[in-house]
């Protein structure tokens, strides 16, 4: 069975739609039923998956909760994480860890993230898990131009891993 096939079939699986600031293909696949004094969901899951022929990454965001990130098939994949005063920490995840990739990892609430599929990858198959759960005001997307001039020292991962915004 080729790789295709198992996108295929993963597309199949779950109802798949693209995050249009984010550049990933997701599915929300778990809300509670419980809310938090503010009405936010107590937790959430998403699976996604990393593809260069879908063109589907993560680009750079925060959230202002806690996610923790799985893998669950595929192949390894990068995950970044860029504070404000432009530490960039890069995990390799995946399901070897004895070829030192993490199967999961917990991104801290207000840290920007992103991931991308290894080079010569076909897919990465992942899902993550927040509590207090996703809802859309607890996202911020990076905005490229604001990066770029407090961070030129990431200009190539910065301008690869954010959405171009045309003024």
């Amino acid at each position: 069975m080729n790789r295709k096939t198992n996108i295929d079939k993963i597309l199949e699986l779950y109802p798949f739609e693209r995050m249009r600031s984010e550049k990933t293909l997701v599915a929300h696949i778990y809300k509670t039923t419980e809310t938090l004094y503010d009405m936010r969901p107590a937790g959430t899951a998403i699976v996604g998956i990393l593809s260069n022929a879908l063109e589907s990454r993560s680009c750079f965001h925060r959230l202002a909760y806690d996610e923790m990130w799985h893998v669950y098939g595929g192949d390894p994949f990068f995950l970044y994480e860029l504070s404000e005063d432009g530490i960039l920490t890069s995990h390799l995840m995946g399901n070897n860890p004895l070829n030192g990739e993490k199967s999961v990892h917990t991104v801290a609430g207000g840290m920007f993230q992103a991931a991308e599929l290894i080079t010569g990858g076909e897919y990465a198959f992942y899902g993550c898990t927040m509590a207090p759960g996703f809802t859309v005001d607890c996202f911020t997307e990076a905005d490229r131009a604001s990066f770029l001039k407090k961070m030129p020292q990431h200009t190539e991962i910065i301008t690869r891993l954010t959405v171009f915004k045309e003024i």
